[in-house]
C-alpha cells in the first residue's frame, strides 16, 4: 500500500514540476499588460487611468508562477507581476517557448520517463517483496 501512495505522490510531483517548468519556458515578445499599481505606472511614466495603466513590452514566465515584464529592451528595468494570469493582449505569433520545439519535446520525454520510472520502481519493489515472501514460505514449509 505504501508503494502505491509513493507512486501516486511521485506522479503528482513529476506533473507539477513539468507544468511549472513549461510555464517558465513561455515568452511573449510583444504584449500589452494591464497594471493595477498606480505607483508602478507613474514610475514607468505611463498614463494612469482609474488607478491602472497599460504597459507594452516583453513578458516571460517564471518558476514562481508569475510574469517578468520588460517594458523597454534598451533599459534594463523590469518588474514582476505576482498574479499568475494578468490581463494581457498579444498576438499569438509573438508567443513562443524557450528552446522551441526541441525543448518542449525534451520536457515531454523527460516527464514521461520520470513518470514511468515511478511506476516501474513500485512494480520492482512489489515483485521483490512477493519473491521474498515466497522464499520465506518455502523455507518454513508452509
Amino acid at each position: 500500500m505504501i508503494n502505491f501512495v509513493i507512486s501516486i505522490g511521485w506522479q503528482a510531483f513529476v506533473f507539477w514540476a513539468a507544468i511549472h517548468i513549461g510555464f517558465a519556458m513561455q515568452i511573449i515578445d510583444k504584449a500589452t499588460v494591464f497594471v493595477k499599481e498606480s505607483a508602478l505606472c507613474q514610475f514607468l511614466q505611463a498614463p494612469v487611468k482609474d488607478g491602472s495603466c497599460r504597459i507594452e513590452g516583453k513578458v516571460e514566465g517564471t518558476l514562481r508562477d508569475s510574469w517578468i515584464v520588460t517594458p523597454n529592451p534598451e533599459v534594463p528595468a523590469s518588474f514582476e507581476l505576482n498574479h499568475k494570469i494578468p490581463a494581457m493582449l498579444y498576438d499569438p505569433k509573438d508567443w513562443h517557448m524557450v528552446g522551441g520545439s526541441p525543448a518542449v519535446t525534451g520536457l515531454v520525454v523527460v516527464t514521461v520517463v520520470l513518470s514511468a520510472a515511478g511506476i516501474w520502481l513500485s512494480f520492482v519493489a512489489t515483485r521483490r517483496r512477493v519473491r521474498a515472501n515466497q522464499k520465506l514460505q518455502s523455507a518454513v514449509g508452509v
